[in-house]
């Protein structure tokens, strides 16, 4: 929600009210809380496909004791207003860092959770420089090892037709 404009700034409300660039205001409007101690680490955490903020706020009150704490909705979730278009993991991640950049975080460690751990993935694969560590919970977008076994097993069995069809020519 914007509050005022001057300039090239807004106002915008959160949990906190924050001074915002206009070039930063493409994205939507990125719910958010923040806890733990000033000065500490910053652990930025997100949550998995259909879920909140709220299903990692346990986990980060846990942590909160030598992490400063951020948690976000990402767009189209819990309180964060869904962007005009459909977007994929890419504009999630970039999101992500735009809203870190609003509230003056430039390095970080990252927790993702599912859906939260793709974006994340993303997010350091584009913004290297910002990710101090990664940790990705149950998530999407890595190979399993099932996964893995499977497509071992399909190319060795397309190679050995190959090689059969060869043999018969």
């Amino acid at each position: 929600m914007i509050l005022h404009s001057f300039g090239s700034y807004r106002a915008v409300i959160g949990s906190e009210i924050v001074w915002v660039r206009d070039d930063l205001m493409a994205d939507p409007y990125i719910h958010s809380e923040s806890f733990g101690k000033e000065g500490a680490p910053v652990l930025v955490m997100l949550h998995g496909w259909g879920q909140t903020l709220q299903s990692l706020k346990p986990l980060g009150e846990l942590l909160s004791s030598d992490y400063r704490v951020v948690l976000l909705d990402l767009p189209g979730f819990g309180k964060s207003p869904a962007p005009d278009s459909d977007w994929d993991s890419t504009e999630y991640a970039k999101a992500v860092v735009r809203q870190l950049e609003v509230k003056g975080i430039r390095k970080f460690d990252l927790l993702g959770h599912s859906f939260g751990g793709r974006g994340s993935l993303r997010l350091a694969a584009h913004f290297p420089e910002r990710v101090h560590r990664l940790i990705l919970v149950a998530s999407h977008g890595l190979p399993t090892p099932l996964l893995l076994f499977l497509g071992a097993r399909l190319r060795s069995l397309c190679f050995l037709r190959n090689l059969q069809m060869r043999c018969f020519l």
